[in-house]
This record gives structure tokens, sequence and C-alpha cells, in this order.
């Protein structure tokens, strides 16, 4: 279930309920999720005419990743040869877009918040331009401008705030757990 894998209970309730099932109401610190049943699909290989146009168009992705990889691979290789990253891409009419202030949990502004090109960004030593990484979207070079420092003193007057923020996310979960569980166990009939 895209989206709602994290939410404990519903992938127990999905799997255990019967088409046309209406679940509980799940709550979570940002939404209310109700759930219904809609079909159940038997464990097993799926028939070729549900998974053709899906696998077409992984083929056809594939392909296109393969042929931007060539145009990467050149890009990095006037790179090698002493071109700046803005004049290598230039000579093939692509974009440089920069500079962006890249976290780990934001991401980056127009690509998402791909693990490989995060932990590129990250890694790579100020002034080093990366080699072609692979990313959900295409090919991505990137160069590091700098690091900025980590702000110590700021740090310190927020860390006993991010320590109850981080205390009561655990609660809430350790909670909701809890609750989840009882319910689960819960033998109730009702008489009316």
């Amino acid at each position: 279930m895209p989206g709602l894998s994290t939410i404990p209970g519903i992938a127990d309730f999905a799997l255990h309920n019967p088409p046309g099932s209406v679940s509980r109401v799940y709550a979570t610190n940002s939404a209310w999720y109700l759930v219904e049943i809609a079909d159940v699909e038997p464990a097993g290989v799926p028939a070729w005419t549900t998974i053709k146009d899906r696998i077409r168009a992984d083929v056809l992705r594939e392909r296109r990743f393969q042929a931007a990889k060539a145009e990467a691979d050149r890009l990095r290789g006037r790179i090698k040869m002493g071109s700046d990253l803005e004049t290598a891409a230039a000579a093939d009419s692509l974009e440089v877009t920069g500079p962006v202030q890249v976290t780990r949990l934001g991401g980056i502004p127009g690509l998402g918040r791909d693990p490989e090109v995060i932990a590129a960004a990250f890694a790579l030593p100020v002034g080093r331009t990366s080699d072609p990484i692979r990313g959900e979207r295409g090919w991505v070079i990137l160069r590091v401008d700098e690091h900025p420092e980590l702000d110590w003193a700021q740090f310190e007057k927020q860390k006993e705030t991010l320590r109850r923020t981080l205390l009561n996310l655990k609660q809430n979960e350790i909670y909701a757990s809890w609750l989840q569980d009882l319910r689960a166990k819960a033998k109730i009939e009702d008489y009316r």
C-alpha cells in the first residue's frame, strides 16, 4: 500500500479482512486514515496482460537511462580534461542548476530526496565534481562549493527542545503500538 505501509495496523487490517471491509480510523500526528478494502489479489505471479504495460515502461525507462549515461560520461570527460562544470555543460546545451543548499532531510530542490545523490553531496570534498550518479530522475553530476560548519552554539541552545520533541515522538509511537496491540487482542461482543 504505497504511502500507508508505515502506519501501524493498516497492513494487518488489509491482510486479514475481506473486500468491502472498512477499517476503524487510524490517527497519526499529521492525518486520520480510514481504509476500505476494494479488492484482494491472490498471491502468485501476475498474468502477462496485467503487467505488460509496466514492463514495457520499465524497459523504455532503462533505455533512456542508458542513452543519458553516455551523455553524462561525455560531460564528465570534459570536466576531467580541465573544463569547469558550467563550460562543459554549455557545450551540450545542458543546464547547470545551483548553487543550492542541501540538507539530509530536505533533499535537493528539483531532484528530491534521492539517497545516492544526497550521500555524494555530503561525501565529496569542497571543489570536487562527482562522477555521474544515477538518480531516480536521471543522471546527476554535482560539484560541492562549500560545507558550512555546524553551529554548535545554536545546537546547544536547541538541544533540550530537540530532546523533548524526540522523546514525545517515541512516547507517541509506543502508545500507538500498545493501543493497537490492545485492540487486536480485545474480544468484544455487542448484544444490541
